[in-house]
């Protein structure tokens, strides 16, 4: 698949609000990586949050698997997150 191809039309309202706050703030663009689909999700439930996620092609049209790899990776940001603002606060 080409890059150019935009993403398969299940996806334009598909998967806004995974939960948790989140809410996809991006359209789905095909991803530089490979086979993958990417957008941007935010909430501001503990202030500001952005985190990026890529989806496979294979799971963008699988809503199940779709919503159980965005909430993965959004999970990931959010932990990763917490353990640089902990590091920052142990410095200080």
């Amino acid at each position: 698949m080409s890059n150019h191809l935009p993403p398969p039309a299940i996806c334009r309202n598909a998967y806004t609000n995974v939960g948790d706050g989140w809410t996809r703030s991006t359209p789905w663009v095909r991803s530089t990586v490979a086979n993958h689909y990417e957008a941007i999700y935010r909430r501001s439930k503990y202030g500001a949050q952005a985190a990026k996620v890529h989806i496979r092609d294979v799971y963008i049209v699988d809503a199940t698997a779709a919503v159980f790899e965005i909430n993965r990776q959004l999970k990931h940001a959010n932990d990763l997150q917490r353990r640089q603002e902990s590091r920052k606060r142990k410095r200080a």
